[in-house]
């Protein structure tokens, strides 16, 4: 067919994320020293003002609800938006002893799958499984009609065997966020499949969209 060895590989130079790009080698020759200067007073710090003085009132976005393959509510989990543009998450579950309120710790609740039922069905019919980073992207991936689903608190948290349990059988398709955290979250998800699966792979978004920004998503 005229194919060349470098016709069927991936160029590991090209095609490497700008955050795995190799360290400059340190010059060899020793910079001058600079000459004490008397330090300046700093300013106060971001990390010195309280959480609502540095970005703003915070109010609830979105909530995220967690069930079981039953369907019984177990947790949520809490998108918050800053008057800044800043976001940050929380968990909360049903108070067992006051209906209708919330107790903001995780306790003894069990933590699964996000859309658990979805997932257990679409393993059952011999669909495929798409595992994002977040609950949003998770619902991006059901809009267009594919199960999606994600495990709560973000990227580095893929630490639960039940997780990996509950796609036992599946074939498994993994879209990371473009950044490092991202990708290494993606590859504990692999990792954390092996031999449990019909398959699993990871899908790279830049293979499409080659002016993805960095941090975006499957959403984006």
């Amino acid at each position: 067919m005229g194919l060349r060895d470098r016709d069927l590989t991936v160029n590991p130079v090209d095609d490497r994320p700008p955050w795995e790009e190799p360290a400059k080698k340190a010059s060899r020759q020793h910079a001058p020293r600079p000459k004490a200067q008397t330090p300046a007073a700093k300013p106060q710090a971001s990390a010195d003002l309280p959480k609502k003085q540095e970005h703003g009132r915070k109010t609830v976005e979105c909530t995220y609800q967690y069930v079981n393959e039953g369907g019984q509510l177990l947790y949520e989990s809490v998108r918050y938006r800053f008057e800044d543009g800043k976001k940050t998450f929380n968990q909360r579950r049903p108070d067992p002893e006051h209906p209708g309120q919330w107790l903001y710790n995780m306790g003894n609740v069990p933590l699964v799958l996000y859309r658990l039922p979805e997932v257990a069905a679409a393993i059952a019919q011999g669909r495929p499984v798409w595992v994002c980073e977040g609950e949003k992207d998770a619902d991006s991936l059901c809009k267009m009609g594919l199960c999606g689903t994600t495990a709560p608190m973000g990227a580095g948290k893929w630490n639960k065997p039940q997780y990996a349990e509950a796609l036992r059988g599946a074939k498994v398709y993994i879209l990371p966020d473009n950044d490092k955290p991202g990708w290494e979250h993606a590859k504990d998800i692999a990792r954390s499949l092996d031999g449990l699966t019909e398959g699993c792979r990871i899908l790279d978004l830049r293979r499409i969209w080659p002016d993805m920004p960095e941090k975006a998503d499957v959403s984006d």
